[in-house]
């Protein structure tokens, strides 16, 4: 069941003023008692996920937009990026003051200059602590290398490019860097200095991709002491910025170079895609030619004609002509070889549920089209952002999954990704 919010009661009640519905309207049309929507909207009663898809249903809203705050994001609009920086001059004395700003006001403000609600890009936050031997070096901080970014999971999950972009907090808390910056796990190095070395260089390959004739001479500096993640972190660093918390810019001059450094980031990462798209799709081709050679069917089980996932996938990318279901405006790169908007292709029903059906879940209706970023945030965004993505998908696809046998309710969905 889903807490019933008052932001969430007050979306629903505008989209019905917006369509002109009543509260007796929504009961009759849904085939609801009265007392059930009287007690969903006195928050007496609880609003479970099939509820909030039935009434955005009828209503023909995305009923993941009943989700979304709209307070907090007017509220987010009043704060800025100069202010929280400013903190961190009192942060010695009031240390979790200025980290509770970076934490709870800092992913909202970058979302909102970068428009990143429409892009289905989030801000992470990534502040890891530190142990107790480091404590008695590095002093009063008690954080290893704070930072407050936006890193898109598409890229360093699926290609191998961990590219990130966003702000890096030095600890001594004299200032504060700007940065894209490459942290990709090299597992085969064999020690701690070999992986620097090979982070180091895989940086200046990404600067060479996008062009940039510059020479880094001054090595950002994070810690006087750096542990082994630290010393990656600034071997990383592809391009960056510096601001001395003494000498803060104004926040028009913060706003413009956030929105520069992460255009530039995208750039590298539509390159990283694209160097990498080809090795991603023969692995995953052969994954599932290999999973249909080596499955076995059982007796009892009716099976209905396999189609092979390529095939499945080419019908399902014309389906959707290129596009992302999620959001038919999320922009990607052209494929070099299709001359199309690159978009993966993914079962809704996983294929680990197929013994749980009589019939084959290797079919077209079972195929949804996605864009990068939207399938890696499908597997590792939050279980609230997954779900609000499973539940449109469903949706869309439900009625073609029940024609072809493969019946399944959406909570049962949700146990198949991991989720409650």
């Amino acid at each position: 069941m889903l807490e019933n919010s008052e932001y969430i009661i007050n979306n629903i009640l505008k989209a019905m003023t917006d369509k002109g519905y009543s509260k007796s309207d929504l009961a009759t049309n849904l085939g609801w008692a009265p007392s059930k929507v009287s007690k969903i909207f006195s928050k007496n009663q609880g609003l479970s996920v099939d509820d909030l898809i039935s009434i955005g249903m009828e209503l023909k809203v995305n009923p993941a937009s009943f989700l979304v705050n709209r307070a907090m994001e007017i509220e987010q609009q009043n704060k800025a990026i100069r202010d929280i920086f400013v903190l961190a001059k009192e942060a010695k004395e009031n240390y979790t003051t200025f980290i509770d700003a970076m934490k709870d006001e800092l992913p909202g403000i970058m979302s909102s200059y970068l428009n990143l609600d429409k892009e289905s890009t989030h801000v992470y936050v990534r502040i890891r602590k530190k142990g107790a031997r480091r404590d008695q070096i590095c002093g009063v901080v008690p954080y290893s290398a704070p930072r407050v970014i936006v890193f898109d999971t598409s890229a360093g999950s699926l290609y191998g490019q961990q590219l990130s972009i966003g702000y890096w907090i030095k600890e001594d808390l004299t200032g504060i860097y700007l940065a894209i910056n490459y942290n990709a796990d090299e597992g085969k190095a064999a020690n701690d200095q070999e992986t620097i070395k090979m982070i180091s260089t895989n940086a200046r390959v990404f600067r060479r991709w996008v062009n940039l004739r510059i020479r880094i001479n001054n090595k950002p500096v994070l810690s006087k002491n750096p542990d082994a993640q630290t010393s990656r972190y600034e071997a990383g660093m592809v391009y960056f910025k510096y601001y001395s918390f003494d000498d803060i810019p104004s926040e028009g001059v913060l706003k413009d170079d956030l929105i520069t450094y992460y255009n530039l980031y995208k750039k590298m990462l539509a390159m990283s895609v694209d160097t990498y798209r080809r090795v991603y799709s023969i692995e995953k081709t052969f994954e599932a030619d290999k999973a249909i050679n080596s499955s076995v069917e059982e007796p009892e089980k009716t099976i209905t004609k396999r189609l092979r996932p390529l095939r499945c996938s080419i019908n399902a990318m014309e389906r959707e002509k290129y596009l992302c279901e999620i959001d038919k405006s999320h922009s990607t790169f052209i494929s070099a070889r299709t001359g199309k908007p690159y978009i993966t292709t993914h079962f809704l029903v996983p294929l680990k549920a197929e013994n749980d059906f009589k019939v084959s879940i290797r079919t077209e209706a079972n195929v949804v089209c996605l864009c990068p970023n939207c399938a890696a945030k499908l597997e590792y965004a939050s279980d609230k952002e997954r779900q609000e993505m499973l539940m449109l998908l469903y949706m869309k696809h439900n009625e073609q999954l029940r024609e072809m046998g493969i019946d399944i309710s959406l909570m049962e969905l949700f146990k198949y990704y991991g989720m409650s």
